[in-house]
């Protein structure tokens, strides 16, 4: 352990470099010269390697106090620079402008049971937005067990938490995740959660809830739709939010009641259920296909005052068993399942 210490204070001595006067900097140097060769020695004892460690603190202390009568000469920061905050993350800058101040994690330099990714953090008293997790930035982090993700983070890379075995909890505390790379979550604990600080959302138009977000399931109801003059619906199989892949796999009660210009609705692959009253008093509906082969409950009213010449279109190794669940739903004698 004090052979890592010492590892890590020789990264973090150098990072200091490039923002210290001539003679600081030389004077740093040759003690991180001076700790580097202990470092190495294949035979250095602990004595030797505690004394070396306490030798640059003190350099570094020193390379941080102002020169005599002099203030602090401080360089502003630039892309591609990057630097450890105190609790141990570290950080690449990926933007610098007057507008626009983002940084990436990279990593964290110690082993932890529990992260937060910051909304935002501050170097060389500039705030940044934390956007972004690095590919492989907590890989291994055998001990850890929660992580919470900042509200401005937009992507996470690949293998960003690859095998923490004992990850059982990741929370989000925003929504603007848009991209999670390749094994990010890969091999962290089985069942694992994903807390969504907000569970309903919109896309494209069509309203969702999430009811479940484990590494083994994440699945989506419908709820709805933003659209008031409705003609057309198409629930799809999946729906991605928060970078994620949802099931949908239920349509709501009522979801879709009393939509007076609805025509036509395909329901996808994935639901299982559909709530009562989902298209209750949809008079202009004369178009239903239903594309999923795992449906089983069907609400009471579910399709209630629907047109009276409406057809329904199921998949024809389900035509028996749907035509069964499908009766005494509301809908008149005259609607027609075929397959």
């Amino acid at each position: 352990p004090v052979k890592e210490q010492l590892g890590e204070k020789i990264t973090a001595a150098k990072e200091m470099l490039a923002n210290l006067s001539a003679e600081k900097k030389a004077a740093l140097q040759s003690v991180i010269d001076e700790v580097e060769a202990v470092l190495n020695k294949a035979d250095a004892s602990e004595e030797e390697i505690k004394a070396a460690l306490d030798k640059l603190n003190k350099a570094i202390e020193d390379a941080g106090k102002p020169d005599e009568g002099k203030p602090p000469v401080v360089t502003a920061p630039k892309v591609g620079e990057t630097f450890t905050a105190s609790n141990g993350l570290k950080y690449k800058i990926t933007a610098y402008s007057s507008k626009t101040k983002n940084v990436t994690v990279t990593g964290i330099s110690k082993k932890v049971t529990a992260i937060t990714v910051p909304d935002t953090v501050k170097y060389k008293n500039v705030s940044f937005k934390v956007t972004a997790i690095g590919s492989s930035a907590f890989t291994k982090q055998s001990t850890l067990k929660s992580a919470t993700i900042g509200k401005n983070v937009t992507s996470i890379g690949a293998k960003a938490f690859y095998n923490d075995k004992k990850l059982a909890k990741v929370t989000f505390k925003g929504t603007a995740v848009k991209t999670i790379g390749k094994d990010a979550f890969k091999g962290i604990k089985k069942g694992a959660s994903f807390v969504m600080s907000k569970k309903t959302f919109t896309s494209k138009s069509l309203k969702y809830k999430v009811t479940k977000c484990t590494t083994s399931a994440k699945e989506v109801t419908i709820t709805g739709t933003s659209k008031k003059n409705l003609t057309s619906l198409n629930i799809p199989a999946t729906v991605k939010y928060n970078g994620m892949s949802f099931k949908v796999v239920s349509i709501g009660k009522n979801a879709f009641k009393s939509k007076k210009k609805l025509k036509s609705a395909t329901i996808g692959k994935n639901v299982k259920s559909i709530g009562a009253s989902a298209f209750a008093k949809d008079g202009k509906l004369n178009k239903i296909t239903i594309k999923s082969t795992v449906l089983k409950k069907v609400g009471s009213k579910a399709f209630s005052g629907i047109n009276k010449k409406a057809k329904i279109k199921v998949p024809a190794k389900k035509l028996k068993a749907y035509k069964k669940l499908l009766k005494n739903k509301g809908q008149k004698k005259t609607v027609k399942i075929t397959k």
